[in-house]
């Protein structure tokens, strides 16, 4: 019952992709306390590794080699711990596109920073993110233009994060 409070919400007649005249009930746990084990630790690793792109691209002003892989990586971390924060569920191997479908149900108006993935490097964003995660022996051709896009990528969501994990941390 770990999980429940996230697939209480998603389970729901509305939301089925295939029919069948019949459907079991569900017994879900009542009263059921949302349980965030080891936030703090996801949090804090996820703070770290951003701390780490930032000072790549501080220091790395005539050579970005490394931003675009720390990057992807922080962006893993970030999402995956942003849907634990707002949801009580941490999925333990879901794609990039699958996690921000999942953080834009739970937060819809995270929505907005879509376009800032449209902009980033004129390719399929979360394709682009799910291959660059694989290793590759290559160099990095990262433009300016999408140096400044993955730090206002970052930016925008590490913040929500520290408001998601900070309002969690609060009530307990």
């Amino acid at each position: 019952f770990q999980h429940q409070a996230f697939y209480k919400e998603i389970m729901q007649h509305n939301n089925k992709v295939y029919q069948s005249a019949v459907y079991p009930q569900i017994h879900w746990e009542d009263p059921h306390v949302k349980c965030y084990p080891d936030l703090e630790y996801y949090f804090r690793s996820a703070k770290v590794i951003y701390e780490s792109y930032l000072a790549v691209r501080k220091e790395g002003k005539k050579n970005s080699e490394g931003a675009e892989l720390l990057f992807n990586h922080t962006l893993m971390r970030v999402f995956r711990t942003l849907v634990f924060s707002k949801s009580s569920y941490l999925p333990n191997y879901a794609t990039p596109f699958i996690l921000w479908k999942l953080i834009v149900h739970l937060e819809p108006q995270l929505e907005k920073v879509e376009f800032l993935f449209d902009k980033y490097n004129d390719k399929n964003f979360f394709g682009f993110i799910k291959h660059r995660l694989q290793f590759n022996h290559d160099f990095a051709r990262t433009s300016k233009k999408d140096l400044k896009l993955m730090d206002e990528i970052l930016g925008l969501l590490v913040n929500n994060l520290t408001q998601s994990v900070n309002k969690v941390l609060s009530k307990s």
